[in-house]
């Protein structure tokens, strides 16, 4: 797109004057212009706002608990996993350490899966709040060993460790 601009020179000020009020006639612009005198200071400033005070709230009280109301099995559990843990690590003849090594051999995965299915089933601990114990895993990891062995278990592939029964394969 061109565009063709034709500059004018005008002689003096009152000739320039004259020219813009014709093209303003032209266009149709002649008495919408306001002169600054008419506008004022006060014509620019907002209506007043009433300000309403409002009462303070009230102080806050302060619950006093007592040890009644404090509930401890949370505290209790985590030291019965911890006792549970090492328990089963010695029967199973492996060390806490062995277990919560990223190792990923196949006997020592499959005692991490029974392990993990045991704290599950026994604690109801959160899968994330295994793959913490055991060293800061995905908490999927956890969810996967934790189905993996339950899958065994109802395949009849390995006994209940907590029953101590093989599970009979239906079909």
């Amino acid at each position: 797109m061109n565009l063709e601009f034709h500059a004018r020179t005008y002689s003096s000020l009152a000739e320039q004057q004259a020219e813009i009020r014709k093209r303003r006639a032209r266009l149709g612009l002649v008495g919408n212009r306001r002169s600054v005198k008419e506008s004022t200071v006060e014509d620019a400033r907002p209506e007043p706002v009433e300000v309403k005070k409002v009462d303070p709230p009230p102080p806050a009280t302060v619950h006093v608990v007592t040890p009644s109301e404090v509930n401890f099995q949370p505290a209790l559990a985590v030291g019965r996993v911890k006792q549970y843990l090492k328990r089963r690590c010695e029967d199973l003849d492996v060390t806490v350490d062995i277990l919560k090594m990223r190792s990923r051999s196949r006997p020592l995965v499959r005692l991490r899966h029974q392990i993990w299915w045991e704290l599950r089933m026994k604690f109801h601990l959160s899968y994330t709040d295994m793959a913490i114990r055991f060293g800061g895993l995905d908490h999927t990891t956890v969810m996967h060993g934790v189905h993996k062995f339950q899958a065994a278990i109802d395949a009849g592939e390995v006994p209940n460790p907590l029953t101590g029964r093989l599970e009979p394969k239906e079909g």
